[in-house]
């Protein structure tokens, strides 16, 4: 999306992450011609020394968050002082909703992005959701009573941190959270279109100030290099993705992808 608004727009952009994401997201073939959007390091918030631990990454995803909203501020203030202006409008993950405080402090817009219609909707509804279907012995009671929702999706579909368990714990916490400052946004940007789920897409208006759909945004990657063909050809020698794909009939396979972070269990698909 970021390389999509750089090629788009005369605007310049700063692109704040980490290290190690910028140097995959801005080697010199994924980044050539873009002269209008330059990476910006911050701190991780690992200490120095840090071992992580085996599995997947929540303890060093915890430890950047914990630090997360002073160090992006103060980066955004020695981003400008270099350039010697301000920012104009700060986007980010919806996951990042301190961005919200910061550019309201700033007075610009904020425009933050969020993966589909649905799961957005459901961490809206946080709240009524756990009054009608949260307490013990309700996972399979239905969700009919949300806007979009049938009689057949059922509490135990949602994700804990929406129905279960306590508010306040950090992770259902900072979701929660995440959920009541969405509706502040200037700008909540979805990775769907409309026809894919009308009647979530319409709720989603009425919360909302100005709801912008965008998807599917992997239609707006730039032009992969011939290089990336190289090595995209040799991952799918390896992996025989595509060969598999072959082998079953036209519309039979459907592809579900949670991120590059986490992955789905096992006995979580047998259920």
């Amino acid at each position: 999306m970021s390389h999509k608004l750089a090629t788009t727009s005369p605007q310049n952009f700063t692109f704040f992450s980490v290290s190690r994401t910028n140097s995959s997201l801005f080697s010199g073939s994924n980044n050539k011609g873009l002269d209008n959007i330059k990476p910006y390091n911050v701190w991780d918030g690992l200490p120095e020394g840090y071992v992580p631990p085996s599995g997947l990454p929540l303890e060093q995803i915890a430890l950047f968050l914990a630090n997360a909203p002073c160090t992006l501020e103060r980066a955004i203030k020695e981003v400008e002082a270099e350039m010697g202006h301000k920012f104009g409008c700060l986007i980010s993950d919806a996951f990042l909703w301190f961005f919200g405080d910061i550019a309201e402090k700033m007075n610009v817009p904020w425009v933050t992005v969020w993966s589909g219609p649905r799961p957005l909707l459901a961490h809206l509804q946080t709240d009524i959701i756990r009054e009608r279907v949260g307490a013990p012995g309700q996972e399979d009671k239905t969700l009919d009573f949300l806007p979009g929702f049938s009689d057949e999706f059922r509490a135990s579909d949602l994700s804990k941190v929406i129905v279960f368990g306590d508010i306040e714990s950090p992770h259902a916490r900072m979701w929660h959270i995440m959920a009541q400052k969405m509706p502040q946004a200037t700008v909540v940007a979805v990775n769907s279109f409309e026809a894919m789920d009308f009647k979530v897409t319409e709720e989603l208006k009425k919360r909302l100030q100005k709801l912008l759909l965008v998807g599917p945004l992997h239609l707006v990657r730039p032009v992969p290099s011939e290089q990336s063909i190289v090595l995209d050809n040799e991952e799918e020698e390896k992996d025989g993705c595509l060969q598999w794909l072959d082998n079953h009939k036209p519309a039979s396979v459907a592809y579900i992808s949670f991120g590059s972070v986490a992955t789905v269990p096992p006995l979580r698909w047998q259920h």
